[in-house]
C-alpha cells in the first residue's frame, strides 16, 4: 500500500517466491466501504479542508480498486489473482477501547488528525466533540467502538 513503485515492489516479492508460490494480501476496500474512516473524514470535512485523495497514490487505500491491484500484480508476473471482501465490524483503536481512546487514535493515527493541528483550538475542539459523539454512538461495552469495515483478501500465484 505504501510503495512508490508498486509493480517493481511486487516484482521483487514475486522473485522471492518459488514458482507456483502464493502471496496473500489484506488491503482496504474503498473508503466508502469503511465507515470506521469515512465517517471521520465526513465529520472533519464539515469543519476543515482536507486534501483530495489521489487514486493509486501510496497510502492505506492505494489498492482499494481491485482492477488496479489486479493490473499491478499481473504486470509483476503474478497470475490467478483472486479477491474477496471480508466485511464486518472492527474495534476502532483496538478491542475494548472507549470513545475517548478512539478519539486519541483518530487524532494521532489518521491523516485528519495531522491536518486538524493546523486549525485553531476552537475548530479542533468542535471536531473532537463531534468525534466523541460519533464514537459514543458506536460504543459497545466490553467490545469497544465497533464500526463497519471491508478489506479485500487477495491471493495470487507466482
Amino acid at each position: 500500500m505504501f510503495f512508490a513503485h508498486p509493480v517493481g515492489a511486487f516484482t521483487n516479492l514475486r522473485k522471492a517466491l518459488k514458482p507456483g508460490g502464493r502471496i496473500d494480501l489484506a488491503v482496504w476496500a474503498p473508503p466508502q466501504d469503511n465507515p470506521w474512516l469515512s465517517a471521520v473524514v465526513a465529520l472533519a470535512r464539515r469543519h476543515i479542508e482536507l486534501p483530495a485523495s489521489i487514486p493509486g497514490a501510496p497510502g492505506p487505500f492505494a489498492f482499494d480498486d481491485p482492477d488496479y491491484l489486479h493490473r499491478i500484480l499481473t504486470e509483476a508476473g503474478f497470475h490467478d489473482v483472486k479477491w474477496v471482501c471480508n466485511a464486518g465490524q472492527i474495534p476502532v483503536a483496538g478491542q475494548g477501547n472507549t470513545p475517548a481512546g478512539a478519539l486519541t487514535f483518530a487524532r494521532n493515527a489518521l491523516s485528519t488528525g495531522r491536518v486538524l493541528l493546523d486549525y485553531p483550538e476552537s475548530v479542533q475542539q468542535a471536531v473532537n466533540t463531534e468525534l466523541l459523539e460519533l464514537y459514543a454512538h458506536h460504543y459497545q461495552p466490553g467490545e469497544g467502538v465497533m464500526m463497519g469495515y471491508c478489506a479485500w483478501l487477495v491471493s495470487a500465484i507466482a
